[in-house]
């Protein structure tokens, strides 16, 4: 489906986010530069910074040295990454950037972008909790109404964990507040109160609203002051600290459009993803194409990212939100939508913000209902029973809105079957008495589409022996070798063995190569089928 920060995407009354940009391009020692969006915002003392892997600590402390930087913060979620504090008045940002993306240790420096709030009104007189209706909440609480167990965090402005629609789901913690340090993720914005409530405002209590999931536990993750401006590195640190406690789900409520990929922050959620975490983001509130022009996070290229869009109570298109046939993957209700707000109040917001934590829940719900259920499941379940809407053909890649009463339903989703397409090799010239193997693997699913992401393994044999695996890629193709076979081998074998990734299985008896084996020799090229 879609694939492709930062500031909560509320449109009205509420507070719209937008951020101007991000970045990645290649330096001349091979290091990814950041080139700005004149709009963009970044910190004065901040910058993210990756090294390539296995760079000896003494390389990392001359690099911070060469710019004067302070370790502030290292990410495990994406392993080499640091955010490093600069003086201020020093040595700069961007001259601190072309500084490190020269450095051979470096792999790529990106600016510590910000994102912006602009503030617009709202009409508070129309509206009800229609969104739930539209999902169709209702069927789906006959059901599931949630697992007062299962976690998800909001990663926002923080959330009012006194709101007495929202402290029964609070988790036990409450989280964490990025800008301050502490514990304590109060939010002074509104925004991610608002959000929380759509996910888990409690059910059945008798008051104000009740959330996608009556039982829950909303994890607080404040990254956004009360003017609704954050960080890169802020974010990327909240959610490394949910995905470090096991956190399956988090609402991404903010965003910002740039024609620059931004890297660091696209590892982090490709990383959580590896970790079994969906990652729900907005698909922002610009009335554009993200086709064209993408906007992020939710367009980071990884699976585990669900990009939502806007949809009206009449079942049209939000006027101000965000599309995209292969960027947005579905639609959900984000048009005058009632919340919890700070304070004991509830307020309407508007926005693609809003259309997020619809999703969040739902994806929590089925999670709840099927604990079992692997990451693409789960997402797989959440697409695959949108319900089509003619506002939303060609604008988001399932043509469709978020129905949670067919998405709670039936039972676990059938395995994509994938199978062995094709094998190719090359046997490499004879050097220094020692020559190479290559296999060239092809993997296709049961429709005969090529798969990306697929992890193949094999066993070697024929004068050599040893296992050996690859990652299809984006051609559905990838290669493993045998390096330095003795010139008394002429020629060897390699086996596939298995054919793994999340969400399909290995159906080998539709491999279009039987046996699923190549032999190599030490020149001529071989090809099946």
């Amino acid at each position: 489906m879609s694939r492709y920060l930062h500031a909560p995407l509320r449109f009205s009354l509420a507070i719209v986010l937008v951020l101007a940009s991000l970045v990645a391009s290649v330096g001349p020692a091979g290091a990814s530069t950041a080139p700005q969006d004149p709009a963009a915002q970044y910190a004065s003392d901040s910058l993210l910074v990756k090294f390539k892997a296995d760079t000896p600590a003494a390389d990392k402390a001359n690099a911070r040295a060469a710019v004067q930087g302070q370790l502030a913060r290292e990410y495990s979620i994406v392993p080499g990454l640091e955010n490093l504090r600069l003086p201020v008045g020093a040595i700069g940002v961007e001259k601190a950037i072309d500084i490190l993306s020269h450095l051979p240790s470096v792999e790529y420096a990106e600016p510590d972008y910000i994102v912006q709030s602009l503030v617009t009104p709202n009409d508070p007189s129309y509206g009800s909790l229609w969104g739930m209706t539209n999902i169709k909440a209702p069927l789906a609480w006959d059901t599931f109404t949630g697992d007062p167990n299962f976690v998800v965090a909001d990663i926002d402005t923080g959330i009012d964990y006194k709101h007495l629609d929202l402290a029964a789901n609070v988790w036990t913690d409450k989280g964490w507040n990025f800008i301050t340090n502490s514990s304590d993720p109060y939010d002074d914005n509104g925004h991610g109160t608002h959000t929380a409530g759509t996910i888990g405002a409690v059910g059945n209590n008798g008051i104000g609203v009740v959330g996608v999931n009556w039982h829950v536990k909303i994890m607080a993750l404040k990254f956004l002051d009360s003017g609704g401006s954050g960080s890169t590195s802020n974010a990327i640190a909240a959610l490394n600290w949910a995905v470090d406690r096991g956190v399956k789900v988090s609402n991404n409520s903010w965003g910002y459009a740039s024609i620059f990929y931004p890297t660091a922050l696209c590892d982090a959620v490709a990383n959580a993803g590896t970790k079994g975490h969906i990652f729900v983001a907005a698909a922002g509130n610009s009335s554009s194409n993200n086709d064209s022009r993408p906007f992020y996070p939710a367009g980071c290229r990884a699976d585990n990212v669900i990009a939502v869009a806007a949809i009206n109570s009449t079942d049209g298109l939000a006027s101000f939100s965000n599309f995209g046939l292969t960027s947005v993957d579905i639609g959900a209700p984000g048009e005058n939508i009632l919340s919890t707000t700070p304070g004991n109040t509830y307020g309407y917001y508007s926005g693609t913000s809003m259309a997020t934590p619809h999703v969040a829940g739902a994806a929590a719900l089925i999670w709840g209902k099927y604990p079992t259920w692997t990451m693409a499941e789960v997402r797989d379940r959440i697409l695959s029973t949108a319900r089509p809407l003619p506002a939303l053909s060609g604008k988001v890649a399932t043509g469709g809105t978020l129905d949670l009463a067919a998405a709670i339903s039936g039972s676990a989703p059938e395995p994509v079957a994938l199978h062995l397409a094709a094998l190719s090799a090359t046997g490499s010239a004879v050097a220094r008495n020692k020559w190479t193997a290559t296999v060239t693997i092809t993997v296709k699913d049961a429709n005969g589409a090529l798969v990306d992401g697929a992890e193949v393994s094999g066993s070697w044999s024929g004068g050599v022996t040893g296992t050996a695996s690859c990652t299809t890629g984006t051609n559905g193709t990838c290669q493993v070798k045998k390096t330095n076979i003795s010139t008394k081998v002429t020629s060897v074998t390699f086996m596939v063995t298995n054919i793994a990734k999340t969400g399909a299985k290995y159906a080998s008896s539709d491999n279009e190569v039987n046996p699923p084996s190549i032999t190599v020799a030490q020149n001529p090229t071989a090809s099946r089928p």
